[in-house]
Order: C-alpha cells, then structure tokens, then sequence
C-alpha cells in the first residue's frame, strides 16, 4: 500500500497529535498521506491536503483516528472506494479498531504489506411504501434500529423471513444487527455476541411489552421484513446511528445482507474470546 486516507476525529485528536505520528510514521516508508482540508489540517506535515469533493481515486487504504464511531463515518468512504479501512482507537472500547496508539509501529507493516484483509457483512435497507421500493445508499456496518418517535407510545411492528410466517413485537424499538454491530446497541439491550465472520443478522428487541423478549439469530439467505403495523404512530428508523428516516403505518423495511462488503486492516488473529478480552475486559 502506498497511498493513505487518513480521516481523523479531531474532537478525540484535538491537536491531530496523533494523526501527525501516524503521517510521520507512514511518510518514513515512502507513503503518500492525504486528508480533507478545513481549518485545522492547513499545517500536518507529510500530508496533501485536498478540498470536499475533490478526493483522490487512487487511495489504496483509509485510516481512521478516533473511536467506533469514526470508524462507522468513515465506512461509507472506504466502501465507495473499495479500500480497506484501518481503524486507530481512541475511543473508549474502540471493538471496530484494530490498532491502539501505543502501536502503531504497525503501520510500517501496512505499508510493506505485512497484513490480511478481513471481509465484514453490510446491510442493504430498502423501504417499501405504497408498492414503490427506495433503496437506502448507506449500507449500514453495525445496525438499522427501528424505535418510536414518539416517547408517549411504543412500536407495533411485525418482522418475517422470506414468505414465512411473522412475529408482532410491541416493544420501544428493534434492532436489527451485524456479527460487527452484536457488541454495540444490540449487546446493551441483552443480546447475544456473534463473531465477526459469521453470516447472520440478530434481531434484538428493545425493552419488549410481551413475554417474547428474546433475541432471534438469522441466516442470511433470505431478506428480513420489518413492517410498521401501528394504526396511526409513525417509527424512526435509523442506520448505524447515522442516517434516519421515518416508517408511517403500513410500510415496510427489506433488510438483507448487501453484495458488498467492508474490507478491514487486520495484523493478528484473533479469536473471539481473544477479541473480548482486549477490547472488554
């Protein structure tokens, strides 16, 4: 690899302190490092400054600095340009980031190609309404969450797989997540955790008014159906936390496995449990 993105979070990088190490260290083995210019980015030494819009198309690698969240941004970027996308934590659990501060001596390896590349599961969103399909253009990495918008009233939803039989939730929301997203909004409301590689999509219930509050793991094979069976109450939907839109009473949302995937920066590998215990404790 030689030709890096760096997308820094510059309210966990105040003084891009970090992203200044990691130009340097990437610089030092002959990379090319660019970043989107804005006011603080006018003196990073090692790096080419570029204005919105105008991105380079021959980046070979994104680098994140910043917590999961910067990771999930910076997901759409690398997914558009068909990078691999290497994530530097500095967040607090950072599971979707492959690198501590404290080494990135790695990144010399990056550079000499002394890694693999792990294939991560997205999701396609489409909305179905009145017999019109909208496919959303986020392919979501983590999760689409489907909760009331409005506090006074809970969710009437009914979830199917392919032409099977349905189940009706009434509950303040459902999330739909990835094996990646299993350890975020999901694993807060009582899911399970899956590993990143498996093929499959949990569906978790958010604090459920009836007795059928367990999470259900499905295959991937065939789309999951998400429909808005209230009389009157419109759901927000959103998509790793970042995109919303609403679901008025009798549409539906097809969630299935997207054809693309998001390709990760690994150095070591890791069993789950290995995973859990680094990023969890």
């Amino acid at each position: 690899m030689k030709n890096f993105l760096i997308i820094p979070n510059q309210k966990k990088d105040k003084e891009l302190t970090l992203t200044r190490q990691v130009a340097k260290i990437l610089a030092a083995e002959g990379a090319s490092i660019f970043m989107e210019e804005n006011g603080s980015t006018t003196d990073v030494e090692h790096v080419t400054l570029f204005a919105a819009g105008e991105m380079p198309q021959d980046i070979t690698c994104v680098i994140t600095v910043g917590g999961d969240g910067t990771v999930l941004e910076a997901s759409r970027t690398a997914l558009r340009l068909r990078a691999p996308l290497l994530g530097i934590n500095l967040g607090r659990v950072g599971y979707l980031a492959e690198l501590e501060p404290t080494e990135l001596s790695r990144l010399s390896d990056l550079v000499q190609g002394n890694y693999t590349v792990k294939e991560r599961m997205t999701l396609q969103v489409t909305l179905l309404r009145h017999g019109k399909r909208w496919e959303m253009p986020r392919l979501p990495v983590n999760d689409v969450v489907f909760y009331r918008s409005d506090l006074d009233h809970v969710v009437s939803l009914s979830l199917q797989q392919g032409e099977g039989e349905s189940l009706s939730y009434l509950a303040d929301g459902l999330i739909l997540a990835t094996p990646v997203g299993s350890t975020a909004y999901s694993l807060s409301a009582g899911g399970p955790i899956l590993a990143a590689s498996l093929d499959a999509v949990c569906v978790t219930p958010i604090c459920p008014h009836s007795f059928y509050n367990r999470s259900l793991i499905f295959d991937t094979a065939q789309p999951l159906c998400v429909r808005n069976t209230a009389e009157s109450d419109s759901i927000s939907v959103t998509m790793d936390g970042r995109e919303n839109f609403l679901l008025e009473p009798g549409d539906a949302v097809i969630v299935e496995r997207s054809k693309r995937t998001l390709r990760m920066v690994s150095f070591v590998e890791r069993t789950l449990l290995d995973l859990l215990h680094q990023k969890m404790k």
